[in-house]
């Protein structure tokens, strides 16, 4: 299996893994000390439009989706053929319920966009 790996503040990650379809799952902590995540990939080559930029195929690697009573963590990054990453969204909080409903009672919410890009 081939792979694309970023090291993000001296801390290697397992970005994609090759060949991309449905079917594979790999853990992008691999390269370092954090516990296992599974990466999967979803919305393979599929059309994204964002900031005024059109784009033909893209994928989305689904990097954590965990809810619960307690927390909310999710984490996506989303690729752009030809381009490279063009989104990415890092949430984690902490919440509790009230009556049926959930409420946030801190934690963080973190995303970042594509806003340019060269050929």
């Amino acid at each position: 299996m081939g792979s694309a790996q970023r090291v993000e503040d001296n801390i290697r990650y397992l970005k994609l893994a090759f060949p991309i379809n449905a079917d594979v799952t790999w853990n992008g902590n691999a390269f370092n000390d954090f516990p296992e995540e599974d990466y999967s990939y979803t919305d393979i080559h599929t059309s994204y439009s964002m900031n005024g930029f059109d784009f033909d195929s893209t994928l989305k690697v689904l990097q954590s989706d965990d809810q619960n009573l307690i927390h909310q963590i999710y984490k996506e990054e989303k690729y752009a053929k030809n381009v490279g990453m063009i989104y990415k969204q890092k949430d984690s909080l902490n919440v509790y319920s009230v009556n049926g409903q959930i409420r946030i009672s801190n934690g963080f919410e973190y995303k970042e966009t594509i806003s340019a890009f060269g050929h």
